[in-house]
């Protein structure tokens, strides 16, 4: 039997529900409300870890720690999203089809309509949970920048799917860049990292500053 060739996710403009402004008052509250839960001495140091001190090589490996947990989140949202909107689509071509066999007064429609209308629900659900969980993991990677001591920045801080709107929300970027981080060595010197005041720190990556 010959093998199903697998789908390649590429940069689409992929539907998504109406969002307005308060919808984006709505995601940053919640974005600012997770980021005061965070420690955010679980970032690493830019001036000593950001890049290999003798080449100057950048080090993938930098922040890996919020790479990992706030990326899986978001591929982990991201997933749910994409399965929940094909899932409405389905029931929506569903009902489509019960309309134009049988007619507006078909009883099958009932329980389609109700189960399209709950999938929409979750799908719009699931899209602001991907576009908070999106944004967290970015700022998260804007810490580096900020926390520089010496007036460096990083040359591109890490972004999710590289900005990009694809098919699979940054599932196939999420995996390729933990392949990334995981193959390379560590080209910084281990070294203590330095306390961070907290307080100080969310004040500047909280989007109302």
């Amino acid at each position: 039997m010959a093998q199903k060739k697998k789908k390649v996710m590429t940069v689409t403009e992929v539907q998504t529900p109406v969002r307005n402004a308060a919808y984006a008052e709505h995601i940053a509250a919640a974005h600012d409300a997770v980021l005061n839960l965070v420690d955010m001495n679980m970032t690493d140091d830019f001036d000593s870890r950001f890049a290999n001190q003798v080449s100057g090589e950048e080090n993938p490996k930098f922040n890996s720690s919020a790479h990992f947990t706030f990326g899986s989140r978001a591929k982990a949202s991201g997933v749910a999203l994409r399965k929940k909107r094909e899932r409405f689509f389905e029931l929506e071509h569903q009902y489509d089809a019960e309309v134009e066999r049988n007619g507006p007064e078909s009883t099958k429609l009932i329980n389609l309509g109700a189960n399209k209308n709950k999938a929409e629900a979750e799908w719009y659900t699931l899209d602001a949970l991907h576009q908070m969980d999106v944004d967290l993991y970015n700022t998260m990677h804007s810490v580096g920048t900020i926390l520089g001591r010496n007036g460096a920045e990083a040359s591109q801080p890490r972004i999710w799917n590289d900005g990009k709107h694809t098919e699979d929300h940054g599932e196939a970027w999420f995996e390729k860049e933990c392949n990334r981080i995981l193959e390379r060595k560590v080209l910084s010197p281990q070294v203590d990292t330095p306390k961070v005041d907290p307080a100080e720190l969310l004040a500047k990556l909280k989007r109302s500053a």
